[in-house]
């Protein structure tokens, strides 16, 4: 159930099963934290429409990895 929010909202899921690994999970969070940026959209007719939208989230920068939930549904 974590892993598929953590898929949904864009954010890190880590299954550790020893003190190494919870380590280098660790490790990679505070790497994914130090390095973020926040971007908005606002939809040219808010609430037109209460569906799902999809969203994808690219970059240019190279070995950048991108997390970002995979879509919102309008209001």
């Amino acid at each position: 159930m974590l892993e598929a929010l953590s898929e949904d909202t864009g954010g890190l899921f880590f299954r550790t099963r020893d003190n190494a690994e919870a380590v280098q999970a660790a490790v990679k969070a505070a790497q994914a934290i130090r390095n973020q940026y926040v971007i908005g959209y606002q939809p040219q007719q808010p609430g037109s429409n209460a569906k799902w939208h999809r969203v994808s989230v690219k970059s240019d920068v190279p070995r950048a990895k991108v997390y970002a939930r995979k879509g919102y549904y309008s209001e």
